[in-house]
């Protein structure tokens, strides 16, 4: 399992779930829960800009630039 977060510099980053511990389990209400997306992805997990299908979160790891600022909106809040 893989985390999305922002590195020092806002970039889109997965990391390793073993790098964290995770105090709080609940799922934003706003989140899409997408499974057996294919290409060994199982579920993905996050904002639907991110977990809509394999195209968006394919845009992202391979940070194609309007992911990323989508990404970086989406940090700010």
């Amino acid at each position: 399992m893989f985390f999305l977060v922002a590195d020092a510099s806002g970039t889109p980053t997965f990391l390793p779930e073993w790098l964290f511990h995770v105090v709080d389990s609940s799922v934003r209400s706003d989140w899409t829960c997408n499974v057996s997306m294919g290409h060994e992805l199982d579920l993905v997990l996050g904002p639907t800009f991110v977990a809509s299908d394999l195209d968006a979160y394919n845009s992202l790891v391979d940070l194609e630039p309007a992911a990323v600022e989508h990404f970086r909106r989406y940090v700010r809040g």
